[in-house]
């Protein structure tokens, strides 16, 4: 038979250890999860190459500049190095001001995510603990 105290304790410790469990599976998935996603950024390339504007690959996202100021974002579907195309855009050489291209961030993926699985272990802490505060009273 359990003295009161001692039945509260064992029951705020498998309260307690079963928000633990929950909370490192859900941190295991959230850090999968924006490991996968990752971050990207644009980048710029040097168009005044003898390559011109194929410093990129069909495929690629790029963002164009053009000489008027005008922005537009967009999958390449065929590039030579005095025009480029994709996705209802078709840009020659002379109308590129600036040509970026979207890349994979891994800085910033693995720095997003260790930001976020160490905020949501901390929020499980706490939470495990207020939790055992109040089985114990």
């Amino acid at each position: 038979m359990f003295h009161d105290g001692c039945s509260s304790s064992i029951a705020a410790t498998r309260c307690a250890r079963s928000l633990v469990r929950l909370g490192r599976a859900s941190l295991l998935v959230l850090s999968l999860a924006m490991l996968v996603t990752g971050c990207t950024s644009f980048y710029p390339v040097d168009i005044t190459t003898p390559d011109g504007l194929r410093v990129v690959d069909t495929g690629d996202f790029v963002r164009v500049v053009t000489t008027s100021g005008a922005e537009h974002e967009f999958e390449v579907t065929h590039v030579e190095p005095r025009e480029i195309d994709g996705e209802g855009a078709h840009y020659t050489a002379a109308q590129v001001q600036t040509l970026e291209r979207r890349e994979h961030d891994v800085a910033e993926s693995v720095g997003l995510t260790a930001g976020i699985a160490a905020t949501t272990y901390v929020v499980i802490v706490v939470v495990a603990l207020v939790a055992v505060s109040a089985v114990i009273g």
